[in-house]
């Protein structure tokens, strides 16, 4: 529940199957928008190289989809949040033939970049809900 003992705090948007890069692994994260909050959640990790690729992380995916955000920020020692008031921009960059496309949250001690391996992948579907609970702090390049 929230401070003033109304609703309880809820998911309102989901980016799923995101990874960002690590010295020789893929890290795999879940990035959830809740009422309050921006929730980080670690799902897992895989070797850059393709022989030894692989993401074994769907059962943590399909777990973290049932769980209420406090859940979700308390299932993995990685994970973390950011307040609204915290976070001075999100940034989602459209891919093409070239590039991935890009999620960047950017606070005063955060700012990291996510990537989707889906370079066709339509970004503008989550400017209405990210706008609304971000407002002036989203674009879309």
């Amino acid at each position: 529940m929230n401070q003033a003992g109304g609703e309880p705090e809820a998911v309102r948007e989901r980016f799923t199957r995101w990874f960002k890069w690590g010295m020789t692994t893929h890290e795999f994260w879940e990035i959830f928008f809740t009422d309050r909050r921006a929730i980080f959640a670690f799902v897992g990790e895989t070797y850059t190289t393709f022989l030894l690729r692989g993401d074994a992380s769907d059962r943590q995916r399909e777990f973290l989809t049932t769980q209420p955000p406090e859940a979700i920020l308390n299932a993995n020692p990685a994970n973390h949040a950011l307040s609204y008031a915290q976070i001075e921009q999100v940034v989602l960059k459209r891919g093409n033939f070239f590039k991935m496309p890009c999620l960047t949250v950017k606070a005063k001690e955060f700012n990291r970049s996510f990537f989707l391996n889906d370079r066709r992948y339509d970004l503008s579907k989550h400017l209405p809900a990210l706008t609304r609970l971000l407002p002036g702090k989203v674009s879309l390049r």
